[in-house]
């Protein structure tokens, strides 16, 4: 009974069905309630690839999620971003869970630009570990694209799991595509709103909305809220020179807190036109 309640409550807590956890990270996307599907920086190697495209330096970055109280939710992830003269690629590590269960996954991504769009694939192997059952593994394909439709506003989209592959032979158990749907809206210089629409086939929609505002564009604050489940969001951030510092903390009701601190690095100095 342990084992199945794990996997249940696991499922809850990431806003995922009936798959593994969710992979959505980075603690600014975090803060936002996860309505990253406009989101561009190196944490679309994760989230929507199609945010790749907007990189325009090569940025390594780490983050590492807490769940208040139970180390078994915590997660841990690295990404590298990087622009090329003909689009941008990305490469992450990820790893959820403890010595009685965990998951890794390594992932590569790839995105351009066409036009006024951007378009991201991604390919990921996903490893599952349980103790005293058998290791399994599989290849997942996602892709997505965000769309500038005015100087203001994004339209962004992404499909994960394309090929729904199959996690368990015996009880045909797959992993379920995930479509996302959301926008991006930038309200002034220094105010952003983002909105997204996520559904797992055959469950419910969960509704995601995030607000960030900029001051001096070294400091930065964020908050976002989720309905199906509920869950309340908020964060700060922090650019300087090189260096990208964000925290993020996730309210789930009944549940308890969750703590997500993000560090990155600009390995090359950006120029000043």
């Amino acid at each position: 009974m342990k084992k199945p309640l794990l996997l249940i409550l696991v499922a809850w807590c990431n806003h995922v069905y009936a798959q593994s956890a969710a992979t959505d990270l980075g603690a600014r996307a975090q803060a936002l309630g996860y309505a990253a599907s406009c989101l561009s920086d190196a944490w679309s190697t994760l989230n929507n690839p199609a945010g790749l495209a907007n990189q325009r330096q090569p940025v390594a970055a780490c983050t590492y999620d807490a769940f208040a109280g139970f180390s078994p939710f915590n997660r841990i992830a690295a990404v590298v971003a990087v622009p090329t003269s003909i689009g941008a690629v990305g490469a992450g590590i990820y790893r959820f869970g403890d010595n009685l269960y965990n998951e890794h996954l390594l992932t590569a991504a790839f995105a351009n630009t066409l036009g006024i769009a951007s378009l991201g694939g991604r390919i990921q192997y996903i490893q599952y570990q349980a103790d005293g059952l058998a290791t399994r593994g599989l290849i997942s394909l996602s892709a997505g694209g965000i769309t500038q439709l005015t100087p203001t506003l994004r339209i962004g989209a992404c499909i994960s799991n394309i090929l729904q592959p199959v996690v368990d032979r015996e009880n045909n158990e797959r992993l379920p595509t995930r479509l996302t749907l959301g926008a991006g809206v930038t309200l002034s210089e220094n105010v952003c709103w983002a909105a997204e629409a996520t559904q797992d086939l055959g469950y419910s929609t969960t509704w995601k909305t995030g607000l960030e505002y900029t001051v001096q564009k070294t400091f930065i604050f964020r908050v976002g809220f989720n309905l199906s489940p509920n869950a309340h969001f908020a964060g700060v951030g922090y650019r300087r020179q090189r260096f990208l510092l964000d925290y993020a903390f996730q309210h789930l009701p009944g549940l308890g807190m969750r703590h997500q601190a993000t560090v990155g690095y600009c390995l090359v100095q950006a120029t000043t036109p």
